[in-house]
């Protein structure tokens, strides 16, 4: 995980481009049928932000903007969809509500997908 955490942050993505890219990298992980891959891919978006290479901010908008426009589309094609962010996602993001960088409603909006 460090060395994709490395390689993504060695990118040196602009503040303003991390939430579209967040919403690009949350739309591929769910579409994978693997747990084990989703969970590296969750973890990986969890690591951005948790060690300080992606902004909270692109973080919270990134998710408004994922619950909002992005899952509509997506549920049409992965039936789990719901399930997948309410169990697998949402715990990943406990942390960065305590930290308030994310509010219990961008929990709700994942879960009530």
């Amino acid at each position: 995980m460090k060395e994709a955490v490395s390689h993504v942050a060695a990118l040196d993505m602009p503040g303003p481009l991390q939430r579209g890219e967040l919403c690009d990298v949350l739309g591929l992980v769910v579409e994978e049928g693997s747990e084990v891959v989703r969970k590296a891919g969750f973890d990986l978006v969890v690591n951005l932000f948790d060690k300080g290479h992606w902004e909270p901010a692109a973080l919270s908008n990134g998710l408004q903007i994922f619950s909002g426009d992005v899952c509509a589309d997506l549920k049409m094609d992965i039936p789990a969809l719901p399930k997948i962010l309410c169990e697998e996602f949402c715990p990943l993001l406990q942390p960065f509500v305590r930290r308030d960088w994310l509010t219990v409603d961008h929990l709700k909006a994942l879960a009530e997908i």
